[in-house]
């Protein structure tokens, strides 16, 4: 039991000590500084702008599209919000080593044996498919020319 009452008037006397001595009390100061309701704030819009890019873009044009917006943030501010947040940009879109296994693809006959001169237009027709990535997908571009 006397140990108990020590316990009590400790911390009566502790919590008396302190509140004499002029410590704020916790619930008496603001509970975020200015910057902190600003970072919070701005991380919500580069987590929009982030997922509104397809989940793509890095810091960098993050920082662009706030800026855009009308937003008054530094790059050094961006990034260190968007690292917070474990934001980060898509970088390219290699397949993994060791991943490019499969059947060979079929092989048309070479027909023309490199021999591109024709006596008529539209008798032979030449074409290249080139990839280009885009945030919807991929774009394949065939241009034509005929020999």
């Amino acid at each position: 039991m006397s140990a108990n009452k020590f316990t009590d008037e400790f911390k009566r006397d502790t919590v008396a000590q302190v509140e004499d001595r002029g410590y704020p009390v916790r619930e008496v100061r603001e509970p975020f500084s200015q910057r902190v309701l600003e970072d919070q704030r701005q991380t919500v819009l580069l987590q929009q702008a982030w997922d509104d890019s397809g989940e793509v873009y890095g810091y960098r044009k993050l920082h662009d599209d706030l800026c855009d917006m009308g937003e008054d943030i530094s790059p050094n501010r961006a990034w260190r919000l968007a690292r917070l947040a474990g934001i980060r940009a898509q970088i390219g879109c290699k397949k993994k080593p060791g991943s490019y296994g499969g059947n060979p693809a079929v092989v048309a006959d070479n027909t023309l044996n490199r021999e591109f001169d024709v006596h008529s237009p539209a008798q032979f027709w030449v074409t290249d498919i080139t990839c280009i990535r885009t945030h919807e997908g991929f774009l394949y571009l065939a241009p034509r020319h005929w020999a």
